[in-house]
């Protein structure tokens, strides 16, 4: 089962993570080259940085926390609000602009991945999923937040963040911004 697990953590690690990073820029250069600005606009915006709000979060409480039931938790919740904020963005979002196949097809990644990444930490600790599952003779569901016991390499942490910082935080910021400053000139008459 070590050997399954390792697996599971090195998809997460260099395959999820890296393809939900790189839809994210994806995404943001589809808003970008349709001038999302002049379109959905400010409320858009809004909707995505919302969901980065959502997810960033529980991104870094993977990287940094051992996997326990709140954490588990958590990330759970999250899914779902994303998932409800990824709803409420294309519905608002088709009516204002046209939603093209790439930045569909992008668009389903990102819904997965989330999802996904959960599926596949609900394996790696399933003894934990199935404590909050109440199955029969699970262990004991652990309710501390502590941070990991074996932590992941600084190198890879930063590179994380950075690298998400790089390609989804300073893109999403700069479309907040660009909308923002729209709409501004918009409310202007300008």
């Amino acid at each position: 089962m070590q050997s399954l697990d390792r697996s599971i953590e090195t998809l997460l690690m260099f395959g999820v993570l890296p393809l939900w990073a790189a839809a994210g820029f994806g995404d943001w250069l589809c808003h970008r080259l349709q001038r999302l600005e002049l379109t959905a606009g400010w409320p858009e915006a809004l909707l995505h940085a919302a969901m980065l709000a959502v997810l960033a979060p529980a991104t870094v409480a993977v990287l940094l926390l051992e996997v326990t039931a709140p954490v588990l938790v958590g990330l759970l919740c999250a899914c779902i609000v994303h998932e409800l904020l990824f709803w409420c963005d294309l519905a608002y979002a088709s009516r204002r602009r046209v939603i093209g196949p790439l930045e569909q097809w992008i668009h389903c990644v990102q819904f997965a991945m989330p999802w996904v990444g959960l599926v596949a930490l609900g394996l790696l600790h399933r003894d934990q999923v199935a404590a909050l599952l109440g199955i029969a003779g699970a262990e004991a569901a652990d309710w501390s937040w502590r941070v990991k016991d074996q932590p992941l390499s600084s190198t890879y942490v930063v590179s994380v963040l950075a690298g998400c910082s790089l390609v989804i935080g300073i893109p999403f910021a700069e479309e907040l911004w660009r909308c923002w400053r729209s709409r501004q000139a918009r409310l202007r008459g300008v």
